[in-house]
């Protein structure tokens, strides 16, 4: 590495990692700077990147001037680099993760046997009757115009986490009608139910 970019790397950190940084040393370097940007869920331990991310979900990071996914680059970074037609596959199931003991080497057909295995392959018969998170779509299946089906459970989450309900009350079912939730404020979405009496109800 030339001297010039040792000074860029010392200086700058992972935001400088040009042409003239070998790979090895960048990758390390782009690791740490991952890991530091992720969140760890405490029950099942996954590092979720706080980052941008690709439109399947899967993490992604600038390195030498190319887009790459977050657990790639950390898996390299851990075990060198990755066989041509290999993928990094995850045991969670999330994509998203950049635990390094989450992460296994495979073929595109072993992440695929792997998927099937766990029932998250599409023409899976859990898929038929469960949505991905695994809410049964007897129970809470609603469908679109176009005939498409989605889960209810799913998408209340996603309109409230939309609306900047905290995390932990994202999952609640609904309350009854003027129920209000002693954490759940104005802000978070809730109004006080209109009243339908008139004022000639309320005189004695």
């Amino acid at each position: 590495m030339s001297t010039r970019s040792e000074k860029n790397l010392l200086r700058c950190g992972p935001k400088y990692i040009g042409k003239g940084v070998p790979r090895e040393v960048g990758l390390k370097v782009i690791a740490e700077a991952i890991v530091a940007n992720c969140q760890l869920q405490e029950l099942s331990g996954c590092l979720r990147w706080q980052g941008g991310k690709f439109v399947n979900g899967y993490g992604q990071k600038q390195f030498q001037g190319k887009r790459c996914r977050v657990h790639r680059l950390v898996y390299e970074a851990a075990h060198g680099p990755i066989p041509e037609k290999m993928a990094v596959c995850h045991t969670c199931d999330v994509r998203d993760c950049c635990n390094i003991d989450h992460l296994w080497l495979g073929t595109w057909q072993d992440n695929a046997i792997d998927m099937a295995a766990k029932g998250r392959h599409v023409r899976s018969p859990e898929r038929l009757t469960h949505c991905p998170i695994g809410h049964a779509y007897a129970d809470n299946a609603r469908y679109t115009k176009d005939g498409a089906r989605a889960c209810r459970v799913c998408q209340r989450a996603a309109q409230r986490k939309r609306a900047g309900w905290p995390e932990e009350l994202w999952w609640i079912p609904p309350q009854p009608i003027g129920h209000r939730p002693p954490q759940l404020s104005i802000k978070h979405g809730w109004s006080p139910p209109k009243s339908t009496s008139t004022s000639e109800d309320r005189k004695p």
